[in-house]
């Protein structure tokens, strides 16, 4: 991505679950570690605001209601990211993980929230 504002757009979401929310702030800490200022997150549904900040998740992203973020852009401005068309139930386990050991991270709530949903993605598959 160029220097500039990561900008995760939510406006046309009515809802996120944890395993989305964990995904973009595991991607909101590494930018914020790398670029000293926060992501902007742009949302219409304040179900979304809510669960940001429930997680504890206030201190990655600069919470903005769409309508109030001022945020304009042009579509040609913006990259996409997309995930890899090959990607399997492995892949989607690991990304489940990586999700769910972030939000364990950011909070001592969450890490009791969110350590059975760890515990159980890494217990080998029954046989």
């Amino acid at each position: 991505m160029a220097a500039g504002k990561l900008v995760f757009d939510l406006t046309e979401c009515s809802f996120v679950d944890s395993t989305v929310v964990g995904l973009l702030s595991h991607l909101a800490a590494a930018y914020v570690k790398k670029h000293d200022h926060r992501p902007l997150l742009i949302y219409s549904s304040d179900k979304i605001r809510i669960i940001v900040e429930t997680i504890n998740g206030t201190f990655l992203f600069d919470l903005k209601p769409g309508h109030e973020s001022g945020f304009s852009y042009e579509a040609s401005s913006l990259e996409e990211i997309r995930a890899p068309e090959d990607a399997d139930m492995d892949d989607l386990k690991e990304n489940i993980l990586l999700a769910h050991e972030t939000l364990k991270k950011i909070s001592a709530a969450n890490a009791g929230e969110f350590s059975s949903v760890v515990d159980l993605l890494k217990k080998p598959p029954a046989l």
